[in-house]
């Protein structure tokens, strides 16, 4: 017999063997899926794990031993037949089906963070979200909602997660809602708010809006206000109210405004707090007594009051329909941090403050979101006006820092802008010094003396002057004791002329480049240097900016000195900004702006408007700068 025909004969027998053993494991495969199916789980479990290593049916008997497993109650057993499959079989093409079955069960064990993980790998896979759309809904509906929250902020690109969250969210009462979540997940997977749950709320839209303006007008005649001076500052911003809901009438926004006073005082409160239960929204008030009976009258009837002048999240507490116009203490140290950290990369900070409630709350905001996103707090330091002057003085000691000839001929070739070498006589208690220093000899170890590195004094051609007597000197560079620029960044909360004027004062005459933040309108002061602060790019968030450069404020200026025959003053600019901006939010979400999904938010006549995005304070705060003299 020839080689070929050996070969040919042993092929033959290869392959005879070969088709008898694939025979029997495809009978043994089919015998298995037999007992799976007359639900012999324990006898299909041994069928198919002795097929497991099978190059052809492994696989196979690997996902319908797991099954078995499975449907004997054994759960956490199958979970682990299944993870060894994919560990073993990645690309199968029969992946997500396993996936599927280890989602189910995950949830089954309460595992729900891994039953979302394969959740999301199934996804993936296939491109479908369907067993998301029921695992989801099925197995953490139950859940609290802050347990939702917390798996949401691991799986959110999870859109059932989201829904879910979503609708319980809305369905939870306005006060207790977390608007900004809601905002943002409706946002990010574009769910339509009819798949969510409603506010228990209702908004209405009427053809006009009541408004009962609750302020101290202190005087007892409406109508005859020619010689009320006492508080022209309420009576100005009156004015710019009504002017701004005769502008609004034109657009077909009607507001009815009627005015209240209550005289900074609660009893006189307490006789018209009654009627104020047909107004649609409260104006006021401004004072802490006042307040608290308004405030009470507005939780117990659900009617919005909103505080058109303050910045203080008092005006808040404990009362879900109370709103600021302006942003609060808190929303503008959140604000200002936020823009510190985008548009300055710089390190370290100090924070100084002062010693009252209002600063320290918004000094203590800042630290911690700046210290909580890496950045370095140097300095956190309450000043009053005494210790800004000692802080004054702090960033502005200076100490003599000596150097050698060369040293200093080293320096000054460089011919550097920034470096002042300078040369002196040694003072008396200097030579002294010296005098001490040669009896105590170079060896004496007792204390380390300090070295001056005097030289004679010479003329230009190095030729030592007056050698029978020559005159020690000294080269030198003044040096602060706060290393120049070893601040980035300072943030004043304060209010104070004094305090603001003496840290400005200090960085300007250390040439440092340090950045200074604050907040208020400090261009206001009494006593302003415009030129410091444009040199040191001073950068202040203010609730109430209005451009007064632009044509819109100068014309409304105009019109407000036309009409009632004198200068116009900044309340009544702000009566009517508040006006105008309160009437197109009640326009466009109705009496209950703050049930908006999406957040209640409107532009303002010359402001960037009103924002309440889960908040009932103004978000919207900007941040000014000085440019060309200029705000």
């Amino acid at each position: 017999m020839g080689v070929s025909l050996r070969i040919l004969v042993v092929l033959f027998f290869v392959c005879s063997i070969t088709d008898v053993f694939s025979q029997s494991v495809r009978q043994d495969y089919l015998e298995a899926k037999r007992l799976f199916a007359t639900k012999d789980y324990k006898s299909s479990e041994a069928a198919f794990s002795s097929l497991e290593l099978d190059p052809n049916f492994g696989p196979y008997a690997r996902f319908y031993s797991g099954l078995s497993i499975y449907k004997s109650g054994n759960i956490s057993g199958a979970i682990t037949k299944w993870k060894q499959l994919i560990e073993y079989y990645p690309n199968w093409d029969m992946t997500p089906e396993v996936l599927f079955w280890l989602a189910l069960s995950s949830f089954e064990e309460g595992q729900d963070r891994a039953g979302l993980e394969y959740v999301d790998s199934y996804v993936y896979k296939t491109t479908t979200s369907g067993i998301s759309d029921k695992l989801i809904p099925k197995y953490l509906s139950e859940d609290s909602l802050s347990y939702l929250e917390a798996l949401y902020a691991d799986f959110r690109d999870n859109r059932a997660l989201g829904t879910l969250i979503a609708g319980k969210i809305a369905s939870k009462p306005t006060k207790d809602q977390n608007m900004v979540l809601l905002k943002n997940i409706l946002t990010d997977h574009e769910i339509r708010v009819q798949e969510i749950r409603s506010s228990d709320l209702i908004s209405e839209k009427r053809s006009s809006y009541r408004l009962a303006v609750t302020l101290p007008f202190m005087f007892d005649d409406l109508e005859n206000i020619e010689g009320i001076s006492r508080n022209a500052l309420v009576m100005n911003f009156w004015q710019g109210m009504n002017l701004a809901a005769k502008d609004l009438a034109a657009d077909s926004i009607f507001l009815e405004l009627y005015p209240y006073d209550t005289k900074r005082s609660a009893d006189t409160t307490e006789l018209f707090i009654d009627q104020l239960a047909n107004a649609d929204v409260l104006v006021g008030p401004l004072f802490p007594l006042a307040v608290q009976k308004v405030s009470e009258f507005s939780s117990d009837r659900q009617i919005n009051m909103v505080n058109p002048l303050s910045s203080n999240d008092d005006y808040l507490k404990d009362n879900p329909f109370a709103f600021l116009f302006r942003s609060g203490y808190q929303t503008m140290a959140k604000n200002l941090s936020k823009y510190i950290l985008e548009n300055d990369t710089s390190k370290t900070v100090a924070i100084y403050f002062s010693p009252n409630q209002r600063d320290s709350l918004f000094a203590s905001t800042c630290q911690q979101i700046l210290s909580d996103s890496g950045r370095t707090i140097v300095g956190f330091r309450s000043i009053d006006e005494l210790g800004a002057k000692a802080l004054l003085d702090t960033l502005t000691d200076q100490f003599e820092l000596f150097y050698t000839k060369d040293e200093a001929d080293s320096i000054m070739e460089l011919n550097l802008e920034a470096r002042f070498i300078k040369s002196r006589k040694l003072r008396p208690e200097e030579l002294e010094y010296l005098e001490e220093l040669e009896e105590k000899g170079q060896d004496d170890e007792e204390e380390e003396m300090e070295v001056i590195p005097w030289f004679y004094e010479e003329d230009e051609e190095g030729n030592i002057l007056n050698e029978e007597d020559p005159t020690k000197m000294v080269y030198y560079e003044m040096k602060f004791n706060i290393p120049k620029d070893s601040v980035e960044n300072i943030v004043i909360a304060t209010r104070s002329n004094t305090i603001a004027n003496n840290i400005l004062g200090a960085i300007a005459a250390r040439e440092d480049s340090t950045r200074i933040y604050g907040y208020g309108d400090w261009f206001d002061f009494k006593v302003v240097n415009y030129e410091m602060m444009e040199q040191l790019s001073l950068r202040l968030i203010v609730p109430d900016y209005l451009d007064k450069q632009s044509n819109r404020y100068k014309n409304l200026s105009s019109r407000i000195s036309n009409e009632f025959n004198s200068p116009a003053s900044k309340f009544h600019i702000h009566g009517y900004e508040f006006t105008y901006s309160l009437g197109n939010l009640l326009k466009r979400y109705g009496t209950y702006f703050q049930t908006a999904i999406y957040g209640a938010s409107t532009s303002g006549f010359l402001s960037d408007g009103v924002e309440y995005l889960g908040y009932n304070d103004n978000q919207l705060t900007p941040v000014v700068y000085m440019r060309n003299f200029t705000v």
